[in-house]
């Protein structure tokens, strides 16, 4: 069995090699480098990749899956190369989603406990406590209402945040109060002080996040987003600061990664930058899973994971 791995930085690509071969499977690995196209039509059975380039799929034209190690599969169903017989498998690892309920949690309440305002208080050695902070007075929309957006619901529910909730199709979510659809949009938003976007990436999603939307909201609100950054319009995002319409934005992805130094998002103090860790991978977790579903697909069985390319997840 050979298994080819491409990752734009080679030494998490070998670490992936190692940590499935101590999983106890058997493979001769590949590592595909961008500088040059091998000739010939490559003999690979898997594919285990993160933002592989097209050259990759045009040479290895045998595959017969393609592992995304992470949960959004856009970067590869993107791909004009990609044959459409081909399964792509993303991870479904229940760790992803507790890690960015965690990262959720954190924002919102560095949010809604002004947790700025005690940093600047400590510069200025100043006993400054803030106004109590209600529950009640932050209701919270989550853009999305998959696995991960349930479970950042379900925790922000427990806690006593009013939670609102906004898919494509109907849902019922015990603490949520749920819309659908683009005629409950506008209602949804308006319901919604901070808005956090964990939608996957499609054609129409892309750009969901622009001046519209922000228009919706409240006047004073904060947007959360750990989808993707093609989800926002980052010249509405600094109109929307900039005419106060937002009070403020916490970005964990962006348009361009890693985010370029002359990028003003750095400089603004209105908007809080991580560098896309709000679902960070567990490697070990992760590779365990592909190993597993590798063995089980050698055997003939089904496997869980499979992306649904009309929907794009």
């Amino acid at each position: 069995m050979n298994i080819v791995f491409y990752s734009p930085t080679r030494a998490r690509a070998q670490q992936w090699e190692e940590k499935l071969k101590a999983q106890g499977l058997q493979f001769k690995a590949q590592h595909w480098n961008t500088d040059s196209t091998p000739a010939g039509v490559g003999d690979a059975d898997y594919a285990v990749v993160w933002l592989p380039p097209e050259q990759l799929f045009q040479h290895h034209t045998h595959l017969k899956a393609v592992f995304n190690v992470g949960a959004g599969a856009d970067a590869i169903l993107k791909l004009h190369s990609l044959p459409d017989h081909l399964s792509v498998v993303r991870l479904d690892d229940e760790e992803i989603g507790s890690k960015m309920a965690e990262y959720v949690l954190y924002m919102v309440a560095r949010i809604t406990r002004g947790m700025d305002h005690y940093a600047t208080a400590k510069a200025e050695k100043k006993w400054t406590p803030a106004p109590y902070a209600y529950f009640s007075d932050w209701p919270i929309g989550l853009m999305g209402l998959g696995k991960i957006g349930r479970q950042i619901a379900g925790l922000l529910s427990s806690l006593g945040y009013p939670i609102n909730g906004w898919a494509r199709s109907p849902r019922d979510i015990k603490g949520v109060t749920c819309y659908h659809g683009s005629d409950q949009f506008t209602d949804f938003l308006g319901a919604s002080r901070i808005v956090i976007n964990v939608l996957p990436l499609t054609d129409a999603t892309t750009g969901i996040l622009n001046m519209q939307t922000f228009s919706r909201m409240p006047k004073g609100g904060h947007i959360i987003n750990i989808g993707r950054g093609e989800h926002l319009d980052e010249t509405a995002l600094l109109q929307a600061l900039d005419q106060g319409q937002l009070a403020g934005a916490v970005l964990d992805v962006f348009r361009q990664e890693p985010l370029p130094e002359s990028h003003p998002f750095w400089t603004d103090a209105r908007i809080h930058v991580t560098p896309h860790i709000s679902g960070a991978t567990n490697l070990d977790q992760a590779m365990k899973q592909i190993a597993a579903k590798i063995k089980a697909l050698q055997e003939g069985k089904a496997i869980s994971g499979i992306v649904d390319r009309r929907t794009g997840y």
